[in-house]
């Protein structure tokens, strides 16, 4: 991969997703609602962002933003093998430092941590609390749920998420549910 590129791709991964969380909180009405916050990549320098934790923030102004900002804080990671298999067997593996970074940013903003992430060539997964699960099992989608002695976490392909739940229904579900 070319110098650079790296980042190149992560930016434009959450360019993407901003995008489809947008449409998907708005029921497709409005693509710019969430967008990659400044200095993405670059916070810990800074930190600040438009919300103040994750890859994503307010682009406009929208009741459905906020309360979507209000349950999560979003984590975006394109890379070049995202394997859930090999995180499995591996404590080393990003996929854990990555779910480890927007749960602690998450809990700082006392809401819940979402990590969507890439591999080259591979569905995009999402990654929940396993306290969520009771949003997947019901609708009988595809998913994961795995403990360890450090972490709960469920796991399911993001497409098929968007595909299932309509934004609202998740947010009366998720509205005032202990974090």
């Amino acid at each position: 991969m070319q110098k650079g590129a790296g980042k190149a791709k992560g930016s434009a991964f959450e360019r993407q997703i901003a995008k489809e969380l947008s449409l998907w909180i708005s029921a497709g009405a409005d693509k710019d609602l969430l967008w990659r916050t400044a200095l993405s990549g670059g916070r810990a320098s800074t930190g600040k962002s438009t919300c103040g934790f994750g890859d994503l923030g307010i682009a406009k102004e929208s009741p459905r933003v906020k309360e979507f900002l209000s349950v999560f804080c979003v984590e975006c990671k394109n890379y070049q093998e995202v394997s859930i298999t090999k995180a499995f067997h591996n404590e080393k593996n990003p996929l854990w430092a990555w779910w480890e970074q927007v749960h602690t940013e998450a809990h700082k903003a006392k809401v819940r941590p979402m990590l969507i992430a890439k591999g080259s060539r591979q569905n995009t997964l999402l990654i929940l609390d396993s306290v969520l699960a009771f949003l997947v099992l019901p609708q009988k989608i595809k998913a994961v749920l795995y403990f360890d002695s450090k972490r709960s976490v469920l796991i399911v392909d993001y497409n098929e998420f968007l595909a299932a739940y309509d934004w609202k229904d998740v947010y009366r579900n998720m509205k005032g549910f202990p974090v």
